[in-house]
């Protein structure tokens, strides 16, 4: 229909905003996902490692929290990743962890509560989009999606994960 945006948005197309001129730029052969903080012990994952759980798909429609009513600021695409809550486990969080601070190559992070990804499963890293392994400048080699928030607090790029015992 004539002045609406498409249902299913092209990954050429996709809305991108970011405070860095230029994407931090990993090589996934070398990139490692760092856990640490309240955990029973420190760990790195490769790419092919957080690949290897089994992966989810779903439909995001991911928004700019600038996006004026009826703008191009707003993409949908199928992502693909794992399940946080399904990570969880094999993090070795100890009891007294309460949230966990994803950091990106850019130092940009964000705080998300055990309890939100206890009780969601649609919180995930993410690594590939319609199929394809994310672009540079969309957050390869991970990003995560957290359901119901803007674009603006979902890091791309990430780092690390690190165990904490209160919100920031």
């Amino acid at each position: 229909v004539p002045g609406t945006r498409p249902e299913f948005t092209l990954l050429k197309d996709h809305y991108r905003v970011d405070v860095n001129a230029v994407p931090p730029s990993l090589n996934e052969n070398t990139w490692r996902l760092r856990v640490s903080g309240l955990v029973e012990r420190p760990r790195e994952l490769t790419i092919d490692e957080i690949r290897r759980h089994e992966p989810i798909n779903q439909f995001v429609t991911l928004c700019c929290i600038s996006n004026p009513v009826g703008g191009d600021l707003i993409s949908t695409t199928r992502w693909t990743g794992v399940s946080l809550q399904r990570l969880l486990p094999d993090m070795g969080l100890l009891p007294r962890a309460t949230h966990l601070r994803i950091r990106s190559a850019d130092g940009f992070y964000e705080v998300v509560s055990l309890d939100s990804i206890k009780s969601d499963e649609h919180v995930m890293l993410t690594y590939a989009w319609d199929g394809l392994p994310l672009r540079v400048r969309h957050g390869f080699p991970l990003r995560i999606y957290i359901p119901d928030l803007y674009g603006m607090k979902q890091p791309k790029w990430i780092e690390s994960i690190e165990a904490i015992d209160r919100s920031e």
